[in-house]
């Protein structure tokens, strides 16, 4: 059964005086976005269809508020940004002299006016220098709120990708110029970076996303088995250069802080927790927090034995799944070193690749072919045992990592996905102890 076109809600201030768009009627102006539009950060499609909809060029400055429909849909109010100074009112609507309302939240750089066009001159002129200018408009893909915002400039020799980093991420940018100068067979070639003001630009990495090779019958899994050697060989290399990433800024959790901060860590969880459920509802958070309470003494254990034998701490992705894998068919490229990508224990990574290979003779296979470069300085037996001990530590690591972003968020859509991610991770923790 077709599934109808979502409406939305537009907030269309203008950019030189105190003025709203509104219909006649003097409610905000409707756009239809496609009916798989179900996620309020995906601001292309919305920037799609005020251009062909209402006949006005312009850009989301955020997502206003979200309402939940019948059937899981989203209904979305956008705040837009008009591209022209000036920009006349389109057909079935007018300017109304009123003040917008404030924003309840410190807006971050990309919901600022204006800061679309710094970036993009930024882009255009990296570009130019590069001798690879523009040929054509830069256009926002994504205003993903409290997490990123992410451009795309076409250029004669393919497109280049632009990344705005929150604070709570700020690592993002140097780890990934870091990683991109270093190993540049894991990830994108980088074209320039900003730390400071956490930009980066990185060149289009050629395919799609991994899991794509899977419905199409492609190379899926030597792929992946390829990709964990190269990450393995990546992650002995700089187990040795642990200064490096710390003066990159990134978080650092190795087996032994995990022993010492748990239960401090779990507190404020349990606060934060019980906080949002106050105010949205049940997450059935309490049965997580108690579960993995009664498991500390057995993850406290499993930490310092992780610590004291098999491989030292190294760098750690944090989202290592087909999402953040690009290839296109002969090699593959890894993004989005942002969430808790920081210094771990190097097998913590491998607790998100199991999410996605859960037949035995797949995940066999693959975890084969990323212990062999690591048995070039372990004995098995340590290796094996690490296996074992990882991955209720490595799915609390996960919950800390979305503790972060919960402490992030500050609306309900952006929040209330994080704090359950946080439960489902505690109770992960839980149950592998």
């Amino acid at each position: 059964m077709p599934v109808a076109p979502q409406s939305n809600r537009v907030l269309v201030r203008h950019p030189e005086r105190p003025a709203v768009l509104r219909t006649p009627e003097g409610a905000l102006p409707e756009i239809r976005t496609p009916a798989a539009h179900r996620w309020w950060r995906e601001s292309r499609l919305v920037n799609v269809a005020v251009r062909e909809q209402l006949g006005l060029e312009g850009t989301v400055l955020r997502c206003a508020s979200v309402d939940l429909e019948p059937c899981g849909g989203r209904s979305a109010t956008f705040e837009i940004e008009p591209a022209r100074a000036d920009p006349a009112a389109p057909a079935g609507t007018r300017w109304v002299e009123e003040e917008p309302p404030a924003a309840r939240f410190a807006a971050l750089p990309w919901e600022q006016p204006r800061w679309i066009a710094a970036a993009s001159d930024w882009i255009g002129e990296r570009l130019a220098k590069l001798n690879r200018p523009r040929t054509g408009p830069v256009v926002q893909v994504r205003n993903h709120g409290y997490l990123s915002c992410i451009l795309r400039a076409p250029t004669g020799r393919g497109a280049a990708w632009f990344k705005a980093s929150p604070p709570m991420h700020a690592h993002e940018t140097a780890l990934t110029a870091y990683l991109a100068e270093r190993f540049p067979q894991v990830v994108p070639t980088v074209l320039a970076a900003d730390p400071e003001r956490a930009w980066l630009l990185s060149e289009e990495a050629p395919g799609d996303r991994l899991f794509s090779l899977k419905k199409s019958g492609g190379p899926y899994l030597p792929l992946w088995k390829d990709l964990l050697e190269r990450v393995a060989r990546m992650q002995i290399q700089l187990g040795d250069q642990l200064d490096e990433l710390r003066a990159l800024g990134v978080a650092e959790w190795p087996p032994q802080r995990f022993a010492e901060e748990m239960d401090e860590a779990i507190d404020r969880m349990a606060e934060s927790l019980g906080a949002w459920e106050e105010k949205h509802g049940d997450l059935a958070a309490a049965p997580a927090i108690q579960a993995v309470r009664e498991r500390v003494p057995a993850l406290k254990d499993a930490a310092a034995e992780l610590g004291e034998s098999g491989p030292p701490p190294s760098l750690h992705h944090g989202d290592f799944h087909s999402a953040n894998i690009l290839s296109d068919g002969t090699g593959t490229r890894v993004i989005d070193w942002a969430f808790q990508a920081g210094i771990a224990h190097p097998f913590f990574f491998l607790s998100v690749v199991f999410e996605e290979h859960r037949d035995p003779a797949a995940r066999a296979e693959v975890t084969e072919a990323y212990l062999a470069p690591w048995r070039e300085r372990h004995d098995d037996t340590s290796l094996r045992r690490a296996l074992e001990l990882a991955p209720p530590l490595a799915a609390l690591h996960a919950a800390f990592g979305h503790q972060v972003q919960l402490d992030g968020a500050r609306h309900p859509w952006e929040a209330v996905p994080e704090a359950r991610n946080v439960v489902a991770y505690l109770g992960q923790a839980a149950g592998a102890a």
